[in-house]
């Protein structure tokens, strides 16, 4: 979901939204073998006998955030909580160098969702933040249009 208040801009994918919080969830379809460090801004990928640098997911997550904060604030919602989640959603994908309290794959994430305590209630309705952020939206030109199914 591309949001755009003010010159702040956030693409993350999927959003939630409970009485307490926001929830980004970037998800990455890298494969191969990456080695990594959490703050480190490149990581290296392996696959198919090729290496090159890629851009630290971790990072990139960590500025949707910093971005979504922003535009909550924008809003007028400072008392909600923001969180996003990095998924790797490809199961062949292996990290070197990173624990898993980092990220999270698609096999974890909705338990990461359960257990965490996202749903308690400070009094925000989660439609009304959704609409509000939903007049934010904004397509981006430069972006392939997706395939559609059906």
């Amino acid at each position: 979901m591309y949001l755009k208040n003010q010159n702040v801009t956030t693409n993350i994918p999927v959003i939630l939204i409970t009485k307490s919080s926001v929830i980004g969830i970037c998800c990455f379809g890298y494969g191969g073998t990456f080695s990594a460090a959490p703050r480190k801004a490149t990581w290296e990928q392996e696959l198919n006998g090729n290496r090159k640098e890629i851009p630290s997911p971790l990072l990139k997550t960590k500025e949707e955030k910093e971005h979504l904060e922003k535009i909550l604030h924008f809003q007028g919602y400072d008392t909600l909580d923001c969180h996003v989640i990095t998924v790797f959603t490809n199961p062949e994908l292996q990290i070197k160098g990173i624990s898993t309290a980092h990220y999270c794959t698609k096999d974890t994430l909705m338990p990461l969702l359960v257990e965490r305590p996202y749903s308690s209630d400070k009094g925000i309705d989660p439609q009304e933040v959704g609409n509000k952020l939903g007049t934010l939206q904004y397509q981006d030109e430069t972006q392939k249009p997706k395939k559609k199914f059906g």
